[in-house]
């Protein structure tokens, strides 16, 4: 069950951070791996080699305007590049 009426104990919070706390750092893990020039940002070439190999593994064909299209939807700051924040929150 998703929802409980039952107060969320120090156990259940305890690994429930754990858990988010993992996460994230096998995201930054990911960004780090194609954040190619260590720029601290993911750029369009290097979401393009990102989606590619998203896309390869699902047995998809990814074109420009795809990369273009999801550098739009993740680049919530505007900046033509994708932060580490941004990243963790798509993710």
């Amino acid at each position: 069950m998703l929802y409980s009426d039952s107060p969320i104990n120090a156990n259940s919070y305890d690994r429930c951070y754990n858990n988010l706390q993992m996460a994230e750092s096998v995201y930054a893990q990911t960004f780090k791996e194609y954040d190619k020039d260590n720029s601290g940002f993911i750029d369009k070439a290097e979401l393009g080699a990102l989606l590619k190999t998203l896309f390869a593994k699902s047995g998809l064909n990814l074109d420009e305007s795809a990369t273009a299209y999801y550098l739009q939807k993740f680049d919530t700051s505007q900046d033509g590049k994708i932060s580490l924040q941004e990243f963790v929150v798509v993710m």
